[in-house]
């Protein structure tokens, strides 16, 4: 019954747009156990909980319209969500490609499926992927001269 609870909790909750499309038991998830960086485990799970900092999540505290939330890397007016973010971006795309070659991803499939197969079969390079790549927003966005 707590299951059944929980999973209809978790369905109204917009935020948890990327974690619902992951979350398919009720069960503590491989990355959890994996041995991960710190940092690399906990921008996975940000990334899966929709606490990234990402435009999308930092728009709201300046009470932002969600399609007012802009990607401020590329600039192509397309809101910066997790899969902007992680599949769309042309700022990362020479990452992207690699991590594509590496993982035997389609660019065809639906960005759920990528990030689904990603997290159950290439945690790892997942991980690696987006360290490198918000290391790359971090210092884009916040250059100091």
């Amino acid at each position: 019954m707590y299951v059944e609870v929980w999973s209809n909790c978790i369905r109204k909750k917009p935020k948890l747009r990327t974690f619902i499309q992951l979350k398919q038991d009720f069960k503590t998830e491989k990355y959890v156990s994996l041995n991960l960086e710190r940092n690399q485990r906990s921008l996975l799970a940000q990334l899966r909980t929709g606490t990234l900092p990402l435009h999308l999540e930092t728009g709201r505290f300046e009470n932002k319209k969600v399609e007012e939330r802009t990607c401020k890397i590329c600039g192509t007016n397309n809101v910066e969500t997790e899969c902007h973010f992680l599949f769309h971006c042309p700022y990362y795309n020479e990452d992207r490609m690699k991590l594509f070659a590496d993982t035997n991803i389609k660019m065809e499939s639906t960005d759920c499926m990528n990030l689904c197969h990603l997290f159950i079969n290439n945690t790892r390079k997942l991980a690696k992927y987006v360290c490198r790549i918000f290391s790359k927003r971090k210092d884009k966005l916040f250059v100091f001269t």
